[in-house]
């Protein structure tokens, strides 16, 4: 059941992978129907093309989402901050992935030796960059689903919309859902959400780096890298 190397990827297609593998019969996530060896292939070479040396422990975050949806954006200033610990930490680089309405978010980082910007680049590209990744930190996006449907451990954060849906979709996952009060989040397709005009929103702002990083130290060990 491999899917072509050169197959149209859509970002639907990853976000409903789980279903459709299920109605027509086979287990449930794309990582097994890829060619996983020449999707690797294909994300070291791109990796190299960046400059950076095979074998280089590799990190993702996708700090953006569309432009319509922008209440789901963890503030981008934390995942700077959460990329510069991580290097500190782990000697980890980072690759930030951007979106067409994401470009201007590259000004929060400073010119840094271990942060690599995707700009541009396919969806196919991007799961095969991704394919190259130990960790990938997003927002509820579907770049979220891209990577966590092709088996790379991550974590998803999420305030407006709600985690449970996603609950048991990923196998290498954990989501966040902020707790930032009891009658708030998540509140995505409620008179709430329309009614919250700050970007991004107080429940998106309650999760902390911290929490992030105590999630990445957890992941790390559930996923033995």
């Amino acid at each position: 059941h491999n899917l072509p190397v050169n197959f149209s990827i859509s970002v639907d297609l990853f976000y409903y992978s789980k279903e459709f593998f299920n109605v027509i019969g086979l287990e449930g996530n794309l990582q097994h129907y890829i060619k996983k060896n020449a999707i690797v292939a294909e994300g070291q070479r791109l990796v190299e093309s960046f400059g950076i040396t095979l074998g280089k422990r590799l990190f993702a975050m996708h700090p953006g989402c569309s432009s319509n949806y922008q209440a789901k954006r963890w503030p981008v200033e934390l995942f700077a901050k959460l990329s510069r610990d991580i290097h500190s930490k782990y000697e980890i680089c980072t690759l930030v992935i951007l979106g067409p309405d994401d470009k201007e978010l590259r000004n929060n980082w400073k010119e840094e030796s271990f942060v690599y910007f995707l700009d541009g680049y396919s969806i196919y590209d991007i799961a095969a960059i991704l394919s190259c990744c130990e960790c990938l930190v997003s927002n509820d996006s579907g770049i979220m689903h891209l990577g966590f449907s092709l088996g790379v451990p991550g974590i998803g954060l999420f305030g407006p919309t709600n985690s449970v849906r996603q609950e048991g979709r990923y196998s290498q996952s954990i989501l966040i859902q902020s707790r930032y009060n009891s009658i708030c989040p998540p509140c995505y397709g409620t008179d709430r959400y329309m009614e919250c005009a700050k970007i991004p929103p107080p429940c998106m702002e309650s999760i902390t780096i911290d929490e992030v990083l105590e999630k990445i130290e957890e992941l790390f060990q559930l996923c033995v890298v």
